[in-house]
């Protein structure tokens, strides 16, 4: 590298050493022509004073008749009176050499000037190798010295000022190129102009740009790129005034090629066919640093703390993996047993199987599987609701069925229940109230409303066809009974019995089977509850709701108690500041930088930290007011201090909402905390283009959802009558989405109708496929070329060092001690761009620079050019520079 250095250097030097010698080559060549025209000049002077002579002695031989046409007296010359002959001679001599000299004089240029070491001196105007003649011919007729005003841009006020020495065979290209070295500006982005506002062509001579008449000024300004309209007036100003292409010697060609120019299409108008390519050709690294402002470390270390709490409450409310693992164990045994699989009922027989045989063998019987790995505490309910008896007035069309059979009640409603006492049921209740694990406060026979079954904590279910309130006729048996034999016989001759009363008929329309077991092993509980379904079609439709959930507050453990209340007090600090600091913060950035603090709070920054808050609280009340008591207290209850069924579903409902919620409370923090995280300049790059490519992307959903809810629809009308994953809408947008996705389960769901299946899926394909989804990509490809361009094309130039850091970190005062008192050598070298006023601006006035070639001016103009460094890094120091 070195060695490599040391011959750039030396190649360098040559360079320099080349263009010096030609430049004295052209002096030298100059000093020649002025040293022969001054030869010349003295030989043709020589020659008038040897003719003068001789006709001064022509004119004495011939009697003194030129002196006397000299001295205008006749031709005589005057004599002194009184003198001898001699005197009078001398003074006629004196007086013929004074005339002939005054003449002479008037003849001959004037004596050259030497200072007072003898040396001769010479005006400018002299040794000029091309001078405007004294009597102003235009054919003499040249530019020395060029006046060029800097403009930043049409907006600015500032002008800088320079004036240049130029020759000969300088073009406006090349001045314009050392012009924009001076300056340190890119000599693709700016041109020169005339004062009339017309472009200067690249290759026009400098000596032909101005009229004899005309100020030599020019101003360098940007171009102005979408300017494309060439008029003949502008023509005619872009043309040369003098040499032999001169204005109006092709003035005569304006008209002609003025159509001509009309008549061909230029670039811009061959781009703009093109969507895309002018802005492409034209963008430029614009240097985006301005959203560091809104990125300070306190709301890093604010929404990054947030978050890992976040994490560890939902870790330690909740253990996916082991939830998962309790639950099946717990579902399976009643759903997979061979007597009876609970998915494969359809019938009342295979219904009272279930009942009968597989729920007594499991919750009963000290050695089955449930039992052996969980604890069974509480009790075990069985509830039936039925409807209304059947009348012909239900009939839909207003008359019986045929053989005179009434209609029944399809749903079952506040207005359908049947309420009535059961006879037969009661007659074998009777004396049978707590004996033998059944409960005494709950009667098969006894209809329950829903806010008094709401008082003792049961719940509504949804079911498939329907949603079911907490009334119904119930039956609860005790699963910690002493003697678990003599319950397994007395559900089994109850179950029995029930059947035989007709406690489940064809007006019954479901059946809930409901307990709670704890599990030892991972401290978690398990709600059961099982639904079976009887609507009017004859067929049965079972579903079940299995969720586990753990206690908040455990009366053993305080210390996790106490572990979960401080993680949830930080975090309600964290929160408190987003909501009294962050959110202020951003809407004062916008109301100074966009006009209004609406557009953050309206915005997606803004919707998200107020949903955090928002979220947070409810998330606080919910766990402290009411799942606070889910502990060891529903087993103490179940162990002997309740004489019923005691539903935990409230608590795992709030426990259930509590978790989603904690999972959409991290996914907001989530997405505030990768804002933040924008500070990385590839993170910034990719959340841009995203966030671009969205809503741009929005135009299109305006024409897409509409036929993606078509396709939905029409999946729900074709497959609905055959198909239970189309049966309603939202359920056949869901399947619609999962055979996109390549569910193999979904699309054999279709096969159904084969015809319908095979147009439906390739129409599906053609629009999702070709259209939606290569929209997206070309939206998003579009969007990153942009935002790659104009705000990080080379992404080494955003890259931050330590003073950059330090200021960005640290307080003002403390940033100031750390650069100048402990790391001052990190202090950047101030930058020649980040100046008010170019450093080499000159105003009117300055010493001109000489310009009599393209070498010549790199060379004069080398020493006094800003020097070339690395271009600008974007970071705080340009941020700061940003700032009013």
């Amino acid at each position: 590298a070195q060695i490599r250095n040391r011959i750039a250097g030396v190649q360098a030097e040559r360079e320099r050493q080349t263009e010096n010698i030609e430049h004295l080559q052209e002096k030298l060549k100059a000093l020649n022509y002025e040293l022969a025209a001054r030869k010349e000049q003295v030989d043709r002077c020589q020659r008038e004073q040897l003719e003068v002579k001789r006709n001064a002695e022509a004119a004495q031989a011939n009697g003194g008749g030129f002196l006397s046409n000299l001295l205008g007296g006749g031709g005589q010359i005057a004599t002194a009176p009184g003198g001898d002959d001699e005197d009078q001679r001398e003074k006629e001599q004196e007086s013929v050499r004074r005339l002939i000299e005054e003449q002479l004089g008037t003849w001959m240029p004037d004596r050259p000037e030497h200072n007072q070491y003898g040396i001769r001196t010479f005006s400018e105007r002299e040794l000029m190798v091309e001078r405007v003649d004294k009597n102003g011919g235009d054919e003499m007729h040249t530019v020395d010295t060029v006046l060029i005003t800097h403009v930043k841009n049409s907006r600015s006020e500032e002008k800088y000022h320079l004036s240049y020495r130029v020759g000969k065979h300088t073009t406006s290209k090349m001045l314009r190129e050392d012009a924009c070295v001076y300056w340190g500006i890119s000599e693709v982005e700016y041109i020169l102009w005339t004062m009339n506002g017309a472009k200067v062509a690249d290759d026009m001579r400098i000596q032909n740009c101005f009229s004899p008449d005309e100020t030599a000024h020019l101003t360098l300004s940007p171009k102005v790129t979408t300017r494309t309209d060439v008029s003949p007036t502008i023509l005619n100003l872009i043309w040369a005034k003098t040499g032999p292409n001169k204005v109006r010697r092709r003035a005569q060609q304006m008209p002609a090629q003025a159509a001509q120019a009309e008549e061909r299409e230029n670039l811009y108008a061959q781009m703009a066919k093109i969507p895309g390519v002018w802005k492409f050709m034209t963008q430029r690294d614009l240097g985006v640093v301005d959203h560091l402002q809104r990125i300070r470390p306190i709301s890093i270390c604010i929404y990054f703390c947030l978050l890992v709490w976040t994490v560890a409450t939902m870790g330690f409310l909740r253990t996916p993996a082991d939830g998962f693992n309790l639950r099946l164990g717990v579902y399976e045994t009643l759903t997979d047993n061979e007597l009876q699989h609970f998915d494969t009922i359809r019938s009342s027989k295979e219904m009272w199987t279930w009942l009968a045989d597989v729920v007594p063998q499991q919750l009963f019987v000290n050695n089955s599987d449930l039992r052996m790995s969980n604890y069974m505490p509480g009790w075990v309910r069985i509830r039936m609701q039925q409807v209304r008896q059947p009348t012909q007035e239900f009939c839909s069309f207003g008359g019986a069925l045929a053989g005179g059979l009434p209609c029944s009640e399809a749903l079952y409603t506040e207005v359908t229940q049947g309420k009535e006492d059961l006879d037969a049921v009661r007659q074998y209740w009777q004396g049978l109230e707590g004996v033998d694990g059944r409960s005494g406060e709950t009667q098969p026979w006894k209809f329950v409303s829903d806010a008094e079954a709401r008082a003792h904590g049961v719940q509504s279910q949804a079911g498939v066809y329907q949603d079911f309130d907490a009334s119904g006729y119930s039956v609860d048996y005790n699963v910690q009974h002493d003697d678990l034999d003599a319950v397994h016989a007395a559900y089994k001759q109850d179950m029995e019995a029930l059947r035989g009363a007709g406690w489940i008929s064809d007006r019954t329309r479901a059946v809930h089977v409901a307990f709670t077991a704890y599990n030892g092993n991972y401290d978690m509980w398990v709600s059961n509850w099982y639904l079976l379904e009887l609507p009017a079609t004859g067929i049965v439709v079972v579903s079940s709701d299995v969720d586990v959930f753990s206690p908040v507050r455990d009366d053993e453990n305080p210390t996790l108690n106490e572990y979960l209340q401080g993680m949830d007090t930080w975090r309600m600090i964290l929160v408190i500041l987003i909501l009294l600091y962050q959110i202020p913060l951003d809407a004062y950035y916008e109301s100074t930088h966009k006009g209004s603090a609406l557009k953050h709070i309206f915005g997606p920054l803004g919707v998200s930290d107020l949903t955090i808050v928002c979220l947070y609280f409810t998330i606080y009340i919910v766990r402290w007011l009411y799942t606070v008591s889910i502990g060891y207290q529903p087993l103490l209850r179940s162990q002997g201090q309740s004489v019923r069924f005691m539903d935990e579903s409230t608590s795992i409902y709030y426990y259930r909402q509590n978790i989603v919620m904690e999972a959409f409370l991290l996914m907001f923090v989530v997405y505030r905390f990768g804002y933040f995280m924008r500070l990385n300049r590839f993170v910034f790059l990719i959340w841009q283009t995203i966030v671009r490519s969205f809503w741009r992307f929005l135009r299109f959903l305006i024409i897409f959802t509409p036929i993606v809810f078509g396709f939905f629809l029409v999946a729900h009308k074709i497959w609905a009558p055959t198909t239970p994953e189309f049966r309603t809408f939202w359920s056949s947008a869901t399947t619609v989405l999962m055979v996109l996705v390549g569910d193999l389960e979904a699309i054999k769901s279709m096969q159904s109708q084969q015809a319908w299946m095979i147009l439906y899926i390739v129409g599906l394909y053609v629009f999702i496929v070709l259209f939606f989804i290569n929209t997206w990509v070309a939206v998003l490809v579009q969007e990153y070329q942009e935002v790659r361009v104009a705000s990080g094309y080379n992404v080494k130039d955003y890259r931050w060092g330590e003073y950059d850091y330090v200021q960005w970190f640290f307080p003002q005062v403390l940033a100031k001690l750390y650069v100048n008192k402990l790391r001052p050598s990190i202090k950047p070298v101030t930058n020649e761009d980040d100046e008010e006023e170019p450093p080499n601006s000159m105003p009117l006035g300055s010493p001109s620079i000489s310009l009599d070639s393209a070498s010549s001016l790199h060379v004069c103009m080398r020493a006094r050019a800003r020097p070339y460094g690395p271009r600008p890094r974007w970071g705080v120091r340009a941020l700061a520079a940003r700032r009013p």
